[in-house]
């Protein structure tokens, strides 16, 4: 089977220090810095997060997603530190995927 590859999503610049990203984690997810990548133990998921929102995520890069990831990623994290309403559920959401 095929996935039709999704709507392009539109550029988002980096516009965000490392310590803003920590800190639209920290002040919408409780407990974000207790989140371990992938169970190790060590190895913070926020530490990940914030280094995909410069970076991309490195499991897509050279693929056809890796852009897209990328721009919807920060797209949430702008959104997060705009204080958009319901925004922490995405963001939360987003903070456990890193656990897997």
């Amino acid at each position: 089977a095929q996935v039709k590859a999704p709507r392009e999503a539109s550029e988002e610049e980096a516009r965000l220090s490392p310590e803003e990203v920590r800190k639209v984690f920290e002040e919408n997810v409780p407990g974000v810095g207790n989140l371990l990548y992938r169970g190790q133990f060590g190895s913070h998921s926020l530490d990940f997060l914030v280094g995909a929102y410069a970076d991309g995520f490195r499991a897509f890069q050279g693929t056809e997603l890796a852009q897209h990831l990328l721009f919807s990623f920060r797209f949430v994290v702008h959104q997060g530190h705009e204080g958009t309403p319901g925004i922490a559920k995405y963001l939360g959401e987003v903070a456990e995927a890193f656990t897997d």
